[in-house]
């Protein structure tokens, strides 16, 4: 298909298209408070909350907070004392706003050429599904209706905002961990005016490569929401993406699932459907063969069950990758759920007597459909799932979705609205005045970073270390020559680091601050190169030890060592006689691994090799 082509492919379906992209800033300290801005890796304290949502200003209720708050669920907090205090566990009020972190914002406002207000305002932005222990998150606009150019021509910039990231989930069920709650995070929104999913990867690249040296390392650090719609579509928000490569897939998946869920909606027009009624059918069903299903009413639970009329047959029709029966059943997943239809009653055999009663309980004719949910939350989840069920015959709903790995998407909330928002009453009002923003320098671009890398580095590693994350350690180690070595150091950033990454090292366990200590031990002879590795190695698998301690190798002697080689050639003699050193290193360093330079290892080796073999 030729570019022309291409582009009239997504005029055709009006395609519209946003980004928000959200970038974790490098600062010392979090937004709000004195707290270190790093991970830890134990928590030896946990809190417990139940969140309430609260009202915007304009009095209403967040409709994504709402349904956060039906699922009555308790949310469990664990923290760390020394990245965490009493303002994220919402005991104790915030402090300024981070003077390093305002800077970097209007920095970036400028570059996207926002208009910048005389005033910055911090608000409260509901939060209801655990990811702030106080139900809010704090952020504040510090600049709108700017513009960015990219390959495929200009994008406007809605706003840009500084606000505290979230918290981090911890593991499965609803607990977070508190270290990431009140990072510094910016937010940048553009309108819709992204023609085509690569224009999407386009804009998103060159908002990141603004802020390279600016942002933190690891998972979680970059995250690109989108915005898609389509003529007789609808907005659907999608959430979490990490990687560049998977925007354009992710988009052309949603145009997708929205096609097929127009064409499933002219298809019950036709049939002139209805999703009427639900049932508690936990006594119509107590014989029931099901084991999910007595299970869920012997530990309190209920058994629903709804009809939809004109829907038989339609579950299996495919929505972006995923079938329309997994489209409703999402609904239910919000709860803990998911929904057994008749649809699929081939499958399981078993159930043939409660689809009969049920059909004859609700009147349902040979195009109805019938669906189970059991469980504790059984009323709520059915109920949600007939609200889906009804929407579908109307049109496309607006909802927030989460990226999954293959480039569907789920079902997560409904989309939030404005009324999630409304004033923070304890942080004041930041005055942006003319010196303020004479002090404020615009970020360096992705190409006079790349000619400066290129100073002091091989062509190839200078374009390999300006895409990677380490981008702002290096530059920060390389401004100071005389006390790092700049290609050591970008070849452990950017080989050493990914390949103990591929190895599976915990590697984002190693904060900055203890790589640059690293750095300065090798270059005070505390540490060989050598034992770099370990080092780093030991230091991730460390679990909270501190630096110090990991420090504290206990080196072998000569004496020790020719015991340790001696012991391996007995074991096996016949590397000896057949003069495999490599063999024989490889059994030795398995107990000397960075307790002794390799190089003496191999000369001792080979020394006890020979002994062997002249005796």
């Amino acid at each position: 298909m030729d570019v022309e082509n291409e582009k009239n492919k997504y005029d055709k379906i009006g395609f519209k298209c946003g980004l928000e992209i959200h970038l974790q800033l490098n600062t010392d300290k979090k937004l709000f408070c004195n707290c270190p801005n790093r991970r830890s890796r134990d928590f030896p304290i946990t809190i417990a909350r139940k969140i309430r949502p609260s009202a915007g200003e304009l009095g209403k209720m967040d409709a994504a907070a709402l349904q956060e708050f039906l699922r009555e669920r308790k949310f469990s907090y664990l923290i760390n004392p020394e990245t965490s205090c009493l303002v994220e566990a919402d005991e104790e009020p915030p402090r300024e706003i981070n003077r390093d972190a305002l800077m970097v914002a209007l920095s970036i406002a400028k570059a996207l050429n926002c208009a910048i207000p005389d005033y910055i305002f911090v608000m409260r932005k509901v939060v209801a599904d655990g990811s702030a222990v106080s139900g809010f998150q704090r952020t504040a606009l510090i600049g709108m209706n700017g513009r960015m150019e990219t390959k495929s021509g200009g994008v406007r910039i809605a706003s840009l905002s500084l606000e505290e990231d979230s918290a981090a989930p911890a593991g499965e069920g609803a607990a977070y961990r508190l270290d990431r709650l009140g990072v510094p995070l910016i937010e940048i929104g553009t309108e819709a005016d992204i023609k085509n999913p690569e224009q999407a990867k386009q804009a998103a690249e060159h908002i990141g490569t603004m802020l390279l040296g600016n942002r933190l390392r690891g998972i979680g650090a970059i995250r690109q929401d989108i915005n898609v719609s389509i003529k007789g579509g609808a907005r659907v928000e999608i959430k979490g993406m990490q990687e560049l490569g998977a925007i354009e897939a992710v988009i052309e998946n949603e145009i997708r699932r929205q096609q097929d869920l127009i064409k499933i909606k002219h298809e019950l027009e036709k049939r002139k459907s209805l999703a009427p009624a639900m049932k508690d059918v936990t006594k119509l069903l107590i014989n029931t063969q099901s084991n999910l299903m007595q299970k869920a009413i012997k530990d309190g639970g209920t058994v629903f069950a709804g009809i939809l009329k004109g829907f038989a047959g339609l579950m299996a029709r495919d929505c972006g990758g995923k079938t329309f029966g997994k489209e409703l059943s999402s609904y239910a997943g919000v709860f803990g759920l998911g929904i057994i239809h008749s649809d699929e009653a081939g499958k399981f055999p078993f159930l043939a007597d409660d689809f009969a009663k049920l059909r004859k309980e609700f009147s349902a004719g040979g195009g109805d459909l019938v669906f189970i949910v059991a469980g504790g939350n059984a009323e709520t989840a059915c109920e949600a799932v007939l609200k889906r069920a009804g929407q579908s015959i109307k049109c496309v709903p607006e909802e927030t979705r989460a990226a999954n790995p293959d480039g569907t998407s789920s079902y997560l909330r409904p989309l939030p609205g404005a009324a999630r928002m409304y004033p923070e009453t304890d942080v004041t009002a930041i005055k942006i005045t003319a010196e303020l923003l004479k002090k404020t320098k615009p970020p360096k671009s992705a190409g006079e970073r790349l000619r400066l890398l290129e100073k002091i580095l091989p062509k190839q590693m200078a374009g390999q270390m300006l895409k990677s994350e380490y981008l702002g350690l290096f530059e920060k180690l390389s401004a100071r020559p005389r006390e790092y070595n700049p290609v050591f150091v970008a070849n452990i950033l950017l080989s050493v680091m990914k390949d103990l990454k591929r190895k599976g090292v915990p590697v984002e366990n190693i904060s900055e601050d203890v790589i640059e200590r690293m750095f300065s031990a090798e270059k005070s002879k505390i540490i060989s190169k050598d034992f770099f590795t370990d080092i780093m190695i030991m230091e991730a698998l460390s679990k909270g030890t501190p630096f110090e301690e990991v420090m504290k190798i206990k080196k072998v002697t000569e004496g020790e060592l020719r015991s340790i080689v001696k012991d391996a050639l007995a074991r096996n003699p016949h590397l000896a006689r057949e003069k495999k050193v490599s063999a024989v290193m490889g059994e030795v360093m398995k107990e000397v691994r960075g307790k002794m330079e390799g190089e003496k290892v191999l000369k001792i080796v080979k020394e006890e090799i020979e002994k062997c073999v002249t005796e």
